[in-house]
């Protein structure tokens, strides 16, 4: 994602990061009316909390290193 700003010397800038998803509980899985027999799912379904807490506790250095 790229982000530009336009500076403003007479004004300070805040930003904020909001992110949005699913509850923890929920079970994410690809959407069924792209999943065919010619075209099969290429990830597994997954609890959404479960997710998180996979990517969160991988090293980033391992992120950059594939």
């Amino acid at each position: 994602i790229k982000h530009t700003v336009l500076t403003n010397s007479e004004r300070s800038r805040m930003s904020v990061a909001c992110i949005f998803g699913p509850k923890e509980n929920e079970y994410i899985t690809p959407i069924e009316g792209l999943v065919r027999e010619n075209q099969p799912a290429l990830y597994k379904g997954v609890r959404f909390g479960d997710y998180l807490t996979d990517v969160y506790n991988v090293e980033l250095v391992k992120l950059y290193d594939r």
